[in-house]
């Protein structure tokens, strides 16, 4: 049962981890320093997060959350190419400028992150798309079931980070080319 008590001491430690990983990434980041900046014991945090991967994921979560919204809001999607390209960019621009973001990529906890959270639940475009088809802005050999596909691929590229953010960019890029008319 989540008290009132719990939520506040979870929000503490969502905010006080979030600021400790921005700052020192997750390596040099310790549990401790997480609790010390969140005002509670160590085992506090342990009682709300059994792990600091698991604290981590939980921060990355819901940092990657709120730039999804913000993005999904601020861009102009009535000119997809022009809204997929600025998306493409800001999240490299931020993968690199963001120590918890920038995770994604690293060696140590990067492949857990990528296997656990999937670029899939990340973005969700059904809905664009089908605005985008009934105004006549797709090509006409495009149709759902291939955006599905091309969704999954550029997921899989993503989540195995077999390419350099600029070659994912470029892919991205000549992809969407290629859907709009």
């Amino acid at each position: 049962m989540n008290t009132p008590a719990r939520h506040d001491a979870t929000d503490a430690i969502l905010s006080a981890a979030e600021a400790e990983f921005s700052e020192h990434g997750f390596q040099k980041t310790s549990v401790a320093a997480i609790a010390n900046r969140a005002g509670i014991a160590v085992g506090t945090v342990y009682l709300a997060f059994p792990s600091k991967y698991e604290l981590f994921k939980a921060v990355f979560s819901q940092l990657q959350q709120r730039r999804q919204v913000d993005l999904l809001n601020r861009l102009d999607w009535s000119d997809p190419r022009t809204a997929i390209g600025q998306l493409i960019r800001e999240n490299i621009a931020a993968t690199a400028s963001n120590r918890v973001l920038a995770e994604w990529h690293s060696e140590k906890i990067g492949p857990q992150l990528r296997a656990d959270m999937g670029a899939g639940d990340l973005w969700r475009f059904e809905e664009l798309f089908q605005q985008w088809h009934d105004a006549g802005l797709l090509a006409p050999t495009v149709d759902t079931a291939m955006l599905a596909d091309l969704l999954e691929v550029a997921r899989v590229v993503d989540q195995a980070a077999i390419s350099s953010p600029a070659t994912f960019e470029f892919l991205v890029e000549a992809v969407v080319d290629k859907l709009f008319v």
